[in-house]
């Protein structure tokens, strides 16, 4: 079944949010590596200044004077050092080639000496950084190629047997470059180490011969460090941004999608060519990283997703897999089982086959619905629930533990547009609640609702209502007729009623709209004030409720919110308690952004 547009922007959105976080994780050890560079150019500049310096002053004469057969003794035995450090770490053939000639050397000068442990320095720290970013692009184009195949056939719930990324097709994508330019990540490095060296080097001479002074040649240096960390930082971010989009363009591709669109994070920091391009949609063929498709700019946040009309379908392209099969995907079939199964080859035991011609079905409305199942994904497609990116860059999507499993086809039917009609007065609760579930309850127990949490989470009970919607309609209307539940409701209250309690969680311990009691620390729990405000309006007492909302009502402050709440819904004519509370709770959402 396919997802609607929305669905496909926010997926991944939250999947581009952990591809760069994955850059800003990498920054942090990158500035570690800065640091220490830093900390050892200053160690050298120290050392070379008390070995030849008078009074922390020298000439450019003094600076150009030969090293001693001692001092080049021990000159050679650093460079002997620095030999195995590169061979061992693969440093730049070039620069290995200038330290065997410089270790062969019986004549150098001072200022020679530390022109090389200067650039020494610099080329650990670009050598660290070329292994660290190439490692880091293959991670992000690895995960970002698999991780949104494993979105779209996971939101189409079919999937099929895609190629394995091996290191030499890694490596292809690595060595093509995506600017205009055409120079990729590592020539960049290249470009900018080379810069650095001479930029040290040539600040040094300089600083001899104007006679600068240690510690000041010592910060200058350490700011040009700076300078070019962040140099570094924008590198690693747009490049990351950069392989992100490339590998949502391969997987696009191997699906056979034809048509994506730009998703721009909007915000105060939002580039103006990335607000023009929000919601802009383009031709696959028309894909050109940097161009019709992100990064447009260094720290670029925005990201593609795929765009599907209503018509479309994966149609044949699902028939080229490996085994020539077609599998249906359960929509809560997790990331590493899913890798196993249709990238690492693993079995494919209990996965139901289907013929590529029946992948996608076009669906209208809810009561087009021929299963429980059917009402499960439509209601998923819709994304009214909670969802967050969590701190270690995963995504927590509440709907991931939707499910109406042991629920008949109407009541799921009946679930689904109590949530309707709730997100479509009040559309400030979409993505703000936690999706609904089945479960066997206790036998008096027809559903419930989490609170204190602050989002809600209700739970219907599928052992004894909603597996038998006639039985259970016939036992609510009998609690309507005896006053145990309200008026002008029937049995598809009863989720209305737990959505209350879900709105009154939100509210009181999410918002915090009534604020906090005198003590500073509890809140003031909207149904507790309402309930009060209501009934005093209504010249009513407690001794009142039972006659004028339920007898369920009588139990606390939430079940009279949630009665009255479910009256003022479902009933074609409220009573004034459930009338004035609904206006009320009206108001209070009209300032909910």
């Amino acid at each position: 079944m396919a997802q609607n547009n929305k669905y496909w922007q926010d997926r991944m959105v939250i999947l581009e949010e952990a591809q760069l976080q994955k850059g800003e994780k990498y920054l942090e050890e990158l500035d570690q590596q800065y640091r220490k560079a830093s900390r050892n150019i200053e160690k050298e500049l120290s050392g070379w200044y008390q070995r030849f310096a008078a009074n922390n002053e020298i000439t450019m004469t003094e600076a150009r004077k030969l090293l001693s057969v001692d001092q080049l003794k021990e000159f050679q035995w650093d460079v002997n050092e620095y030999i195995k450090y590169g061979e061992l770490n693969a440093l730049d053939q070039s620069w290995m080639k200038e330290l065997e000639n410089a270790s062969a050397k019986v004549h150098i000068s001072r200022l020679e000496s530390l022109k090389l442990q200067l650039q020494q320095q610099v080329e650990v720290l670009y050598g660290n950084q070329l292994d660290g970013i190439d490692d880091l692009m293959r991670d992000v184009f690895q995960n970002g190629y698999y991780r949104t195949a494993w979105e779209v056939q996971r939101g189409f719930n079919v999937g099929w047997d895609l190629h394995k990324l091996d290191d030499d097709l890694l490596g292809k994508f690595m060595s093509k470059p995506w600017t205009l330019d055409k120079r990729t990540f590592s020539d960049r490095l290249w470009t900018n180490k080379t810069a650095m060296v001479n930029d040290l080097q040539t600040y040094f001479t300089q600083s001899v011969i104007t006679g600068k002074a240690p510690d000041q040649i010592i910060k200058a240096m350490a700011g040009k460090f700076n300078t070019d960390r962040n140099k570094a930082g924008r590198l690693v971010m747009t490049e990351s941004a950069a392989f992100a989009s490339i590998s949502k363009q391969q997987a696009f591709k191997d699906l056979d999608v034809e048509q994506y669109e730009i998703v721009a994070t909007l915000d105060n920091n939002t580039s103006e060519i990335c607000q023009g391009l929000d919601n802009e949609v383009f031709e696959m063929k028309d894909y050109e990283v940097g161009i019709t498709a992100p990064p447009f700019h260094p720290w670029c946040r925005t990201t593609t997703a795929p765009y599907f009309d209503d018509e479309f379908a994966l149609g044949e392209r699902a028939a080229r897999g490996e085994d020539g099969k077609t599998y249906y995907v359960p929509s809560d079939m997790k990331y590493p089982d899913w890798k196993k199964t249709f990238i690492d080859g693993a079995p494919k035991a209990g996965l139901k086959i289907v013929n590529p011609s029946d992948i996608m079905e076009v669906v209208k409305g809810i009561d087009d619905l021929q299963t429980p199942e059917e009402v499960q994904e439509f209601m998923k497609q819709k994304d009214w629930f909670y969802k967050k990116t969590l701190p270690d860059g995963t995504a927590f999507r509440s709907d991931d533990a939707l499910s109406f499993k042991g629920v008949d086809l109407e009541s799921a039917k009946e679930i689904y547009k109590a949530h309707e009609t709730i997100f479509n007065k009040y559309p400030q609760l979409i993505g703000e609640l936690n999706a609904v579930n089945a479960a066997p309850l206790g036998k008096y127990t027809m559903a419930n609702c989490s609170y204190g949490f602050g989002r809600g989470g209700i739970t219907v009970n599928s052992k004894w209502y909603y597996n038998d919607h006639v039985k259970f309609a016939k036992k609510y209307a009998e609690s309507v007729d005896i006053g145990h539940s309200p008026k002008g409701t029937d049995w598809t209250a009863v989720v209305t009623h737990e959505l209350g309690h879900a709105i009154d969680d939100y509210l009181s311990n999410t918002l915090k709209v009534m604020g906090l009691k005198k003590n500073g620390y509890q809140v003031k729990e909207v149904s507790a004030e309402l309930r009060r405000t209501v009934m005093r309006s209504n010249k009513m007492t407690l001794y009142d409720v039972r006659k004028e909302v339920s007898e369920y009502a009588t139990k606390t402050h939430y079940e009279w919110f949630a009665e009255a709440f479910a009256e003022y819904i479902h009933s074609p004519s409220p009573r004034p308690i459930a009338s004035d509370l609904g206006k009320r709770l009206d108001e209070i959402m009209e300032g909910v952004d």
